[in-house]
């Protein structure tokens, strides 16, 4: 019965920590990716703020640029009443940052 219990005990610390590494590269692998354009996800990131509020939550180009700017949309949320450029000077201050370290 011990033996059944560090077995469970073992395979869900296993699983916790799989799924913890790859959300962490996941997001880090993005940011210095984004390193050498960031003047562009920038751009991209206003253009997708500025379709949001003209036309609701649900619009989306289905471009790879889009899904880059709301992926990191979703790393580094817009606070509440927030201004889109606000928004976008502390996104590019946060890119700095961990670009040069």
């Amino acid at each position: 019965m011990l033996k059944a219990v560090v077995f469970i005990v073992g395979v869900a610390l296993v699983i916790i920590l799989v799924n913890s590494t790859a959300e962490y590269r996941a997001d880090n692998d993005l940011i210095y990716r984004l390193c050498d354009k960031r003047i562009e996800v920038i751009t991209d990131l206003r253009e997708l703020l500025n379709s949001k509020e003209r036309q609701g939550n649900n619009v989306m180009k289905n471009t790879r640029d889009s899904m880059i700017a709301a992926k990191l949309l979703f790393i580094l949320p817009q606070r509440p009443d927030e201004p889109v450029d606000s928004y976008l000077l502390r996104t590019q201050d946060y890119l700095t940052e961990r670009c040069n370290p």
